[in-house]
């Protein structure tokens, strides 16, 4: 049965819920600001691009509506956008595409039934005093020669691919 907040703050059977007119909004937005049919590299560049510029509202339309349920852990924190924002900060760092995993269909009786697939990336340094420009960015800020250090997952929603979790 549908919930809302009453007025001291508890919740109450009755009309839909806040997260559900949210939910809409959200995807609404996404909509509005993304166009159709995005490959999963133009979705992450665009990802990427959105916690570059401080852009939260675009962050959260590239991101799975999984990544919104009522949890302990919210959409910023799933996917990463305070460690994004803080590499970008400190680091000036850009996100260099490395490669994109196959597409994974799931099997006829999975329960999902989404679509999933993984994009890597390379953090780099930006124009930052003391750092190459380009080079990888490595552990606790370090020039590294290393493996890509950012791993996006994505999952297809209502047919357009969305974040569901980031590795840095």
């Amino acid at each position: 049965r549908p919930f809302s907040e009453a007025a001291d703050g508890r919740m109450t059977a009755g009309t839909p819920a806040p997260a559900l007119h949210l939910r809409e909004g959200l995807i609404q937005v996404a909509d509005e600001l993304l166009p159709r049919g995005l490959e999963p590299q133009e979705l992450c560049d665009r990802w990427f691009t959105s916690m570059a510029a401080d852009d939260s509202e675009m962050f959260m339309a590239c991101t799975a509506d999984s990544t919104r349920l009522a949890r302990g852990e919210g959409c910023f924190s799933l996917t990463g956008w305070h460690k994004g924002r803080e590499k970008v900060r400190k680091y000036g760092a850009t996100y260099k595409f490395v490669k994109q995993s196959e597409v994974v269909v799931p099997a006829e009786d999975d329960e999902t039934g989404e679509e999933t697939c993984t994009v890597h990336y390379t953090p780099c340094f930006g124009a930052v005093p003391g750092y190459v420009k380009g080079a990888t960015i490595g552990a606790g800020g370090r020039i590294s020669q290393g493996p890509p250090h950012a791993v996006v997952s994505l999952v297809r929603e209502r047919e357009e691919w969305r974040v569901a979790s980031v590795a840095f």
